[in-house]
């Protein structure tokens, strides 16, 4: 974990500090939270890079990801408890095996409402949309709906044609159809439906609402379902940064050391300064 400070335009006050979460080579989630004293209770994640150490689909049933975002979010309140809403673009993706052997970065959105019901930030943390969002709700009914399924579709290519157009026939609606060809292929489902998934997506919502990227969770509201709990973690300032290049004590370890228990986890973060963090989630 890295936390950055970003300063007003003299340079000399800290308005907010970018969060970036990941591996020793990949930053794979970044938040933005301003400062208590902006008065802003809105904090922003910016992206989730479409990469192996990070992707959402590859670690879906690890739930790793998912705890990303959770301790993101939870540091984000740490340093902010003001915060009421995370805001976001949804353009994230994942890197799917097609049969040929190369990969293809395929769309979360699409893949995730067609397998899931929901997207995957609305599935796992109740986002909605910023606007239209009662409208994209009623939309997404055309999933079960007989009548919104057309007698034919372009599956883009004679093959795949050939391949879904029996298990197309045989559901009754966009639903069935996205279930058999989960049963039927299961892990490798991504490089059936990416040539066509959009296409398919605009056609169930019936137009432009699909495109819209602008979501947001609401924290106050997820209090009730536990949607974003505060993670149990230790965040322990790198040892490296101890002077003098000696061994730190348990007492120094434990020094530096934090868990969700505490709401003033930051309290003394340098205004204009780069710290880094190892940061342990201990429920994974």
């Amino acid at each position: 974990m890295k936390i950055t400070a970003v300063t007003d335009r003299n340079k000399t006050k800290a308005e907010s500090f970018n969060i970036n979460l990941g591996s020793k080579t990949r930053q794979c989630v970044q938040f933005t939270v301003p400062l208590k004293h902006t008065g802003n209770t809105d904090a922003k994640l910016i992206w989730i890079e479409a990469h192996e150490e990070c992707s959402l689909e590859r670690y879906i049933e690890k739930g790793i990801a998912q705890h990303m975002i959770l301790l993101g979010i939870t540091i984000v309140r740490h340093i902010n408890s003001a915060i009421k809403t995370i805001f976001f673009d949804d353009t994230s993706s994942f890197m799917c095996t097609l049969p040929n052997g190369n990969e293809q970065k395929v769309p979360m959105k699409p893949f995730h409402i067609a397998f899931h019901g929901a997207t995957w930030y609305e599935y796992y943390f109740d986002a909605k949309l910023k606007k239209h969002h009662s409208e994209y709700l009623l939309r997404k009914e055309n999933l079960f709906r007989a009548e919104s399924k057309p007698a034919t579709f372009d599956f883009i290519n004679q093959e795949l044609q050939l391949e879904l157009q029996p298990l197309y026939d045989a559901s009754l609606n966009w639903h069935d159809f996205f279930q058999a060809i989960h049963a039927k292929y299961e892990k490798k489902k991504c490089s059936v439906i990416y040539p066509w998934i959009l296409q398919a997506m605009n056609h169930i919502f019936e137009g432009s609402i699909f495109a819209q990227i602008g979501w947001y969770i609401d924290l106050e509201e997820n209090k009730m379902k536990n949607k974003t709990h505060m993670v149990p973690s230790e965040i322990i300032k790198n040892s490296k940064e101890l002077k003098g290049g000696r061994r730190e004590t348990i007492k120094q370890r434990r020094a530096r050391r934090y868990t969700s228990s505490r709401t003033d986890i930051f309290p003394h973060i340098p205004q204009i300064q780069s710290w880094k963090y190892h940061a342990f989630l201990s429920n994974v």
